[in-house]
């Protein structure tokens, strides 16, 4: 089971082994994942932050779909750390 923890009322914070994530609606309702881009990969992706939309309004959907989300995010980056050259 993974650690959900309320921030506020609107605002979840999802504790994963690798980091953590945050789900949080917008104006428009629909809910968007947030996650930190580890430090070595801030080169690579240009950016320090991925925000991406779940495309739900609904919360206990958004978050089992922000659980998927975050292991295709952790995926990526363990992907892209071994196609980046290693660095002197």
């Amino acid at each position: 089971m993974v650690p959900i923890s309320l921030l506020s009322p609107r605002v979840y914070l999802i504790q994963t082994e690798r980091g953590p994530a945050c789900t949080s609606p917008r104006r428009d309702g629909i809910c968007y994942l947030r996650k930190r881009v580890p430090m070595d990969l801030v080169a690579v992706y240009g950016k320090r932050e991925i925000l991406r939309s779940l495309s739900v309004k609904d919360r206990a959907t958004a978050l089992r779909l922000a659980l998927r989300a975050v292991v295709a995010l952790d995926d990526e980056f363990a992907e892209k750390r071994d196609l980046t050259p290693p660095s002197c």
